[in-house]
C-alpha cells in the first residue's frame, strides 16, 4: 500500500518485488542474492524485517540478512515491524535484529514505544518513527453487510481481528462472551500461525468449558471482501492485548470506523490521542469495566467523525510522504 501510494507522488519511479525467502539452507541464501539483483537501477532500496514469515528459519535468515543487506549496492532502508525485546545475544533473533540496525544506511519503526526494545543493538539510537498507517476501506452499512454474513439482526458482535496468538490476550475476551448476555456473539477473525495451533485449541476449549461455545466463531484466514464485510458488521472491535508493537489489526478495525475497547497499552493510548470518542482504554483483565465499556459501545457507537482526525493522519497518502522523506535523504 506504501509502495502504490508513493507512486502518485510527481518524479517518483517504484519498483517492487516479492520474494519467497522461506527456503533453508544455501536455497534460502540463493534465493536472497537473487532478490538484491532484482533493484538494479534503484536509487534506494526499502527492506521489511518481521520476526516470523518473511524470511527463512529462525538461523537461516542470518546469512540471508547479511546477503542482502551488504550486497545491494544501493543504499537500503530497514522497516521494522513488530518489534519486541530480541532477547539476549545468545538467540540468533538478536543477532538478525542487530543487523538491522547496525548495516542499512536508515532505520524505521512505527513508534516510539519500540524505542527501548531495541536499546541492547548497535546504532538503534538513529532508528526513526514513521507510525503504521491505516487503510482506506469503502463506507459499507452494517445492517447490508449483516445480512450478507447472514447474521441476525437482534444480535450483538464483538470481534478481535488478525494472527491469533498469545500476546493478544484472547482469553480475556472469551471470558467477557461469557459475562456479556446471550444476545452477545464473539468473532475471532483470523487464524494462528503455525507455531500457535495449539494456542487456538486451547481457546477453543476454554470456549466450551465456559459454555459459550455457541457465541463463538472462528473465521480463519477471510480474503478481503469478507474482511470489509466483518468489520463492516461488528458492534465493537476489542483489543485485549498484553504485548504489542505496532498493531495493524487495531488499525484496520478504525479504517472500518468501528469503536474499539482495548487495553491500556501503548498502541492504543497514541491512536486513543487522535480518537478519543473512537477508542475506550481499560485496565487489563477487569472483566467488569470491560463488560460495561463494551455494552455502551454496543449500544451507541461513535459518529463517523469521530474517526476522521485519526484516518488523515495515518492515512496511507500522509505516510507514504513520510516514507518518502525519509528515502530521498537516505539517496542523496
Amino acid at each position: 500500500m506504501i509502495a502504490a501510494e508513493m507512486r502518485r507522488f510527481p518524479g517518483v519511479s517504484v519498483l517492487e518485488h516479492n520474494h519467497d525467502l522461506t527456503r533453508h539452507g544455501w536455497r534460502g541464501v540463493a534465493d536472497a542474492a537473487r532478490a538484491t539483483r532484482r533493484f538494479s537501477g534503484a536509487d534506494v532500496v526499502v527492506v521489511p524485517y518481521c520476526p516470523n514469515g518473511l524470511w527463512g528459519s529462525q538461523r537461516g535468515k542470518l546469512p540471508q540478512l547479511l546477503t542482502v543487506l551488504t550486497g545491494t549496492p544501493m543504499p537500503v532502508v530497514t522497516v521494522l515491524h513488530d518489534v519486541y525485546h530480541p532477547g539476549s545475544r545468545r538467540r540468533s533473533e538478536w543477532w538478525a535484529m542487530a543487523m538491522c540496525t547496525a548495516l542499512p544506511k536508515a532505520v524505521v519503526i512505527h513508534g516510539e514505544h519500540e524505542r527501548p526494545r531495541l536499546e541492547s543493538l548497535p546504532r538503534s539510537a538513529r532508528a526513526q518513527v514513521i507510525p503504521h498507517f491505516i487503510e482506506h476501506r469503502p463506507a459499507m452499512a452494517r445492517d447490508d453487510a449483516r445480512e450478507a454474513l447472514g447474521v441476525r439482526s437482534d444480535r450483538k458482535v464483538v470481534g478481535v481481528l488478525g494472527w491469533i496468538h498469545p500476546r493478544k490476550h484472547y482469553e480475556l475476551a472469551i471470558h467477557l462472551l461469557a459475562a456479556l448476555d446471550d444476545d452477545f456473539e464473539l468473532w475471532l477473525i483470523g487464524s494462528p500461525p503455525g507455531p500457535s495451533r495449539s494456542y487456538g485449541d486451547a481457546l477453543l476449549a476454554l470456549a466450551a468449558e465456559l459454555g459459550v461455545a455457541d457465541r463463538m466463531t472462528v473465521t480463519g484466514y477471510v480474503d478481503e471482501t469478507e474482511l470489509s464485510l466483518r468489520i463492516a458488521a461488528l458492534d465493537v472491535g476489542l483489543c485485549p492485548y498484553r504485548d504489542a508493537s505496532a498493531s495493524g489489526s487495531m488499525s484496520t478495525l478504525l479504517s472500518g470506523r468501528r469503536p474499539i475497547v482495548a487495553n491500556d497499552f501503548a498502541v492504543a493510548e497514541e491512536l486513543q490521542r487522535l480518537a478519543p470518542d473512537a477508542i475506550t482504554l481499560m485496565p487489563d483483565s477487569d472483566i467488569a469495566s470491560y463488560r460495561e465499556a463494551v455494552v455502551d459501545a454496543a449500544a451507541d457507537a461513535p459518529p463517523s467523525q469521530a474517526f476522521d482526525a485519526v484516518l488523515q493522519r495515518r492515512s496511507p497518502e500522509a505516510i507514504a510522504g513520510q516514507y518518502l522523506a525519509t528515502l530521498r535523504a537516505v539517496a542523496a
